[in-house]
């Protein structure tokens, strides 16, 4: 068997030969970076349809300011709008959560099993947040029993500032569950519903909750998987520049490992510096979700 680095291009023609151990740590450093970029993916994904769910509450807040319109098929139409972000919310979040483990299972040169840390802190936000627990009842509420979402209320109120009584007038929208319709359908767990003691349940500050507790299993994810990605991204970095200096002295976007018997290719893989940079862009994407649930977005401006 023999091992090159090649590249396709007509412009480089170098073929480097490698060693069998050199072209497994190489294809295993890829698989490394791939499989941290699909965490990332999933995360992403999560973030996004949080960001869906947000914006259809703010966009709704700004047309009830201005046009104050309350009939019941607008109610409908949009209560049917946000159950469709909130249940795309909870979808990818649970898929996230599935195949968090799977893939931190792949990192078997990080320095703890970075699958049972990710399933401890989830199991420790599940013990800890109401929020948590509420999200994932409603998540298997929403996916086969029904509608996860049971009433709106738009709300506004004068804010005062010092003496002055009627400073601003504050809008918002807060969706919001039945206890009796979760209660009446028999499917929610009987020790979540004891926790439920009012019976319309406010949904924004657990969604909000719930995405913070998720970017923090992100963020132990990336803290336990640092030193095996770090490692296996400067290998690919070294790989290309390696090829680059020596096919014709400069760098290289890409090129391809290949594995040869008798001549004929058993198995290649792509080395890309996209790789590298897509991994590098979507980690950097978004960083800090703490305290989530107590930041408040507002167009009024410091006082």
């Amino acid at each position: 068997m023999e091992y090159k680095i090649v590249s396709d291009y007509l412009s480089r023609k170098v073929d480097i030969d490698i060693s069998k151990e050199y072209y497994e740590k190489l294809s295993d450093a890829i698989t490394l970076i791939l499989k941290a970029t699909d965490a990332e993916e999933l995360f992403i994904v999560c973030v996004y349809n949080y960001e869906d769910y947000e914006n259809t509450l703010l966009k709704s807040s700004l047309e009830d300011m201005i046009y104050q319109k309350h009939h019941y098929s607008e109610f409908w139409s949009l209560s049917t709008r946000i159950h469709q972000r909130l249940a795309n919310f909870l979808s990818s979040c649970r898929a996230y959560l599935d195949q968090i483990k799977s893939i931190s299972g792949k990192f078997e040169s990080a320095p703890s099993s970075v699958a049972d840390n990710i399933r401890t802190l989830a199991n420790q936000w599940y013990d800890k947040s109401i929020s948590y627990r509420i999200m994932e009842g409603l998540r298997n509420f929403v996916q086969h029993r029904g509608f996860g979402v049971h009433g709106l209320t738009f709300g506004q109120r004068w804010t005062p500032k010092g003496e002055e009584k009627l400073h601003r007038m504050h809008f918002w929208l807060e969706p919001h569950l039945s206890r009796t319709r979760l209660t009446q359908d028999g499917s929610v767990k009987k020790k979540l519903l004891a926790e439920l003691t009012n019976e319309t349940v406010p949904i924004n500050v657990h969604v909000r909750e719930y995405m913070r507790a998720i970017g923090e299993l992100q963020a132990l994810f990336r803290a336990e998987t640092k030193k095996a990605v770090q490692e296996a991204r400067e290998l690919v970095a070294g790989a290309l520049r390696t090829y680059g200096e020596q096919s014709d002295g400069g760098s290289t976007t890409g090129a391809k490992a290949i594995a040869m018997d008798g001549g004929a290719r058993v198995s290649e893989f792509a080395i890309l510096r996209e790789t590298l940079e897509y991994h590098d862009e979507i980690t950097r994407k978004v960083n800090d979700l703490t305290n989530l649930e107590r930041r408040v977005i507002s167009s009024a401006g410091p006082e």
